[in-house]
C-alpha cells in the first residue's frame, strides 16, 4: 500500500485534502472509470486522452466512494 502524500511527492503534485488524511492508503490503481473494484483502496488518475477526460468520471467515482484522485487541472467537485 502507499499513503496519499508519498502519491503527491512521486508525482510532484499538491495534496488537496478535505479531511487532512495524508497517511490515508490505497492499494490500486485506477485509469478505466469501469473497472472499479474496491472504491476505498483506490487512486484514480484522471488521464486526459483523444476521445476521453478522465476527470469528467471523478463525479461517478466519488459517488462510489473513491476517496484519492490525481487530476492535472482543477477540479469543481468537491469530495
Amino acid at each position: 500500500m502507499i499513503t496519499v502524500s508519498e502519491i503527491a511527492e512521486i508525482t510532484g503534485g499538491i495534496l488537496h485534502s478535505s479531511s487532512k488524511k495524508s497517511d490515508y492508503r490505497v492499494s490500486q490503481i485506477l485509469t478505466d472509470s469501469r473497472t472499479l473494484l474496491d472504491a476505498e483502496t483506490t487512486v484514480f488518475f484522471a488521464l486526459q486522452g483523444i476521445r476521453n477526460d478522465g476527470h469528467s468520471f471523478i463525479p461517478e467515482l466519488a459517488e462510489k466512494g473513491t476517496k484519492v484522485f490525481v487530476v492535472s487541472e482543477t477540479v469543481s467537485y468537491i469530495i
